[in-house]
């Protein structure tokens, strides 16, 4: 699925106000798998393709396609997920199958109506007075009964129709959104290229993205997402003051190789910086990539609402600063270090597959997944209300203050489960069991392969 795909799924979820969290509970899938589609790593299948059409109220053109591209839009109710137009064909159906009917109806109160009708009602008693019939009688033509049947029929045929040309048009619309995820790679306009000195970023210039550093005003930023390869990034919040308002980064590269320049794009309020040029195949944890180091000064009055703050960090080490506030915070490590100082989030999600990740601050719902590396969480004054963690073979601290405390429902493998948080207790068996410390106020889900989880205070 290609990345403007991914954006639109991210825009309508949260302009229906669901978290990641709440939709997959909606569709009853996981939080990763929302997670997933939405970073453009894997596609919706065809159910669920239905689903998010009926729950944001719109035709499947228009969730895949955007609303510029739907033909029509669908009703908010019950039948928000048929195409346009279903309900008329339907009606249309139902009133050219009704008309011979009601003349045979018509009919029906001569003598037809009286032999017919007389020898059905016949049946029927005799039926009653003997038990059940091992099957149901035909109807005779002119009967209401038979009109009745006739009409059933022909409303199960015109559904059936309908559903085949729905089925089409869903296929139509994969076959086009699997065509325009090739062309974003492949059909990229053409650009200049203009070689650079020894340890500056090549410039390429093309007519969709800005390069190289700049700045973008503050007040027209509501989320920002970050993806770098290979090198690092210092990502601090400043004063309003500091910047004029505005968004400020830009890179250097650390060697004395020439390396494509990064590129940045503002769409919808969400602000981009990437590590070289989008759709380009850039693997995260190749560590062959140029190394470069990114700055970025995020002004206070904007760190301090952001909608969604997502960091994917490759090989290198990045510090993020305190004092952003979001609603969602997604960081994923692949072999590099990430260090959060101090940061503010209702849902989180930390994917680390054999790098270091390190977090402290304040949140809601927080979701981990850990491959080969490591994971710390240190949670100040509030905790979180639930926390889910998939831990392969590394390793998942959390640290709660020492005046509250968590109940742990955890299933292991060959890992291990320790805890340095004081009166912690323990149940049930050897691959599955009850943890408990402090008041237990924190739920914790976890699946522990061949790895560990270790509770603590942050105090």
């Amino acid at each position: 699925m290609n990345y403007e795909v991914a954006e639109r799924l991210a825009e309508l979820r949260r302009a229906k106000g669901l978290s990641q969290e709440e939709l997959a509970h909606e569709l009853g899938l996981s939080r990763q798998a929302v997670s997933k589609w939405e970073r453009a790593e894997s596609s919706p299948d065809t159910d669920n393709l239905i689903a998010l059409a009926k729950l944001y109220g719109m035709t499947l053109d228009e969730l895949v396609h955007g609303p510029a591209e739907a033909v029509g839009h669908a009703d908010s109710g019950d039948d928000a997920d048929a195409p346009d137009g279903a309900d008329e064909s339907l009606a249309e159906a139902s009133e050219t199958t009704a008309s011979p009917n009601e003349s045979l109806l018509n009919q029906a109160s001569g003598s037809g109506s009286a032999n017919g009708g007389s020898a059905y009602a016949h049946a029927s008693s005799a039926g009653d007075a003997t038990g059940p019939l091992p099957y149901s009688p035909t109807p005779p033509v002119g009967s209401a009964t038979y009109a009745e049947t006739e009409a059933h029929v022909a409303r199960k045929v015109a559904i059936a129709v309908v559903a085949t040309l729905a089925v089409l048009g869903l296929l139509v619309a994969l076959v086009t959104m699997l065509a325009n995820r090739s062309s974003s790679v492949a059909d990229v306009p053409s650009a200049e290229v203009s070689e650079a000195p020894a340890g500056e970023p090549t410039r390429v210039e093309t007519p969709d993205q800005e390069t190289g550093g700049g700045f973008v005003a503050a007040n027209e930023v509501t989320s920002l997402s970050i993806r770098w390869v290979s090198g690092g990034a210092d990502i601090v919040v400043v004063r309003d003051e500091e910047t004029g308002g505005n968004i400020e980064f830009d890179e250097v590269v650390e060697s004395g190789d020439n390396a494509e320049a990064m590129t940045y794009t503002l769409q919808n309020g969400r602000l981009t910086l990437l590590y070289g040029q989008p759709g380009a195949a850039y693997n995260m944890c190749n560590t062959s990539c140029a190394p470069k180091q990114l700055t970025v000064k995020i002004p206070e009055s904007c760190a301090s609402q952001l909608g969604v703050f997502e960091l994917e960090a490759g090989s290198g080490h990045y510090v993020v600063g305190e004092g952003i506030v979001c609603r969602e915070l997604d960081v994923d490590v692949a072999s590099g270090s990430v260090r959060i100082g101090s940061i503010d989030a209702d849902d989180v999600e930390l994917e680390a597959a054999s790098g270091d990740l390190s977090v402290g601050g304040m949140f809601g719902l927080l979701d981990v997944d850990v491959a080969s590396g490591s994971v710390a969480v240190s949670c100040v004054n509030e905790v979180p209300s639930h926390v889910d963690a998939d831990i392969a073979s590394g390793r998942f601290e959390l640290l709660l203050p020492a005046d509250r405390g968590f109940t742990a429902r955890v299933e292991v493998g060959s890992g291990n489960v320790s805890s340095e948080f004081p009166g912690t207790t323990s149940s049930g068996g050897r691959h599955e069991s009850v943890y408990a410390g402090g008041d237990g106020s924190v739920k914790v889900d976890a699946e522990v392969a061949s790895g560990e989880l270790v509770f603590g205070t942050s105090d």
